[in-house]
Formats: C-alpha cells, sequence, structure tokens
C-alpha cells in the first residue's frame, strides 16, 4: 500500500480548516487563514484521526505597529475586521480573542451571517499625560495590621494587592474558554 502524501488545508491525517478560515488569494485560489494561537482541550496534530475540541482563536496585534487600544471596533481597519471573521469561519471554531496585550477583546460567532458579536473587553492599561502615552494598571499596597505581625515582625505586613483588571481578565478567560455556548 503506497500512502500518498497531501500538502494544502485538508491532509490524510490534518485539516487545518477545522480552526482556520480561509480566504481567498491573488491568484483566486482558497487558503487557510492561520491563527496567531489555538487554544484547544486534547490537542493533537492528527486532527482527523482524535477528537480536538477547539476552544478560541488569538489574533495578536503589535501595540506598536498595530496598536488597538486606541480604538474601539467600530474604528478597526475592514481588514482586521475581515480577519476576525475569517478566523470564524473555521469548522470547529465560534470564539476570537483579539490583543496586543495592553486590551484584550473577547467576541464570538453569531450563528445566522458569520458576523462577530463582540463579549467583554478589557484594559490593562491608563492612558497618561500626553497623546498616545499610557501607563500600566498599578497594583495598591495592602497592610495587614496584627498584634501578632507586629510581635514577629516588629511592624505591620504591607504586601502587594493583584491588580483588579489582571484578574478579572483571567477570571472572564477561564470562563470564557471553558463555556461550550
Amino acid at each position: 500500500m503506497k500512502i500518498v502524501k497531501k500538502k494544502g488545508p485538508d491532509t490524510n491525517r490534518h485539516d487545518y480548516l477545522q480552526y482556520c478560515g480561509t480566504y481567498i488569494d491573488k491568484t483566486g485560489k482558497e487558503k487557510a487563514f492561520t491563527p496567531d494561537l489555538i487554544i484547544t482541550k486534547n490537542w493533537n496534530w492528527l486532527n482527523k484521526e482524535n477528537d480536538v475540541e477547539y476552544r478560541a482563536v488569538v489574533e495578536v496585534k503589535s501595540p506598536y505597529l498595530q496598536p488597538i487600544y486606541k480604538k474601539d471596533y467600530e474604528k478597526y481597519g475592514e481588514n482586521l475586521k475581515k480577519e476576525l471573521r475569517c478566523h470564524l469561519s473555521a469548522k470547529n471554531n465560534n470564539k476570537v480573542i483579539l490583543t496586543d496585550a495592553m486590551k484584550w477583546e473577547f467576541y464570538k460567532k453569531n450563528k445566522e451571517d458569520n458576523e462577530l458579536v463582540p463579549i467583554r473587553t478589557f484594559k490593562l492599561y491608563d492612558l497618561s499625560g500626553g497623546r498616545g502615552k499610557w501607563e500600566w494598571k498599578k497594583d495598591q499596597q495592602g497592610i495587614v495590621e496584627n498584634d501578632v505581625i507586629k510581635g514577629l515582625f516588629g511592624d505591620n505586613l504591607t504586601y502587594t494587592k493583584p491588580i483588579e483588571e489582571f484578574e478579572e481578565l483571567k477570571n472572564f478567560l477561564k470562563e470564557f474558554l471553558n463555556n461550550e455556548e
């Protein structure tokens, strides 16, 4: 028996189109549009032979070269919107996360027309001073006032409180990726 190796979006053992949308290139040929990151459960490259749960794809932009933190979805260029919609045209993916590390946006597919439905946005920065200047959200100090602590350490104990927005993002990521909807 001769094994025929096939290249492209659909091989004998791997199907890119389970998690990749497609686009038409300049020559009119349909090609797979590979996401920057795929989040799965039970990942296996041999996805035709193994059951892989695709949870979401992540599109990553540079905060310097392609920032999204300065804009809302309505102001994104048509190319970026097209990329996000393309990710949702995959066979087994209905969620997209868009980030430039400073801003995180969560989308799901509208089942009727393959359009993006914004779910939630997290901003991990504060604008400061001049145009386009930003700073990461800052943590705050907490104090444990306790006689036992004072007895052991000679003073109250200070600690860094978790940054609320980072904690909310972490918790929402878990919820978003584990929600079957």
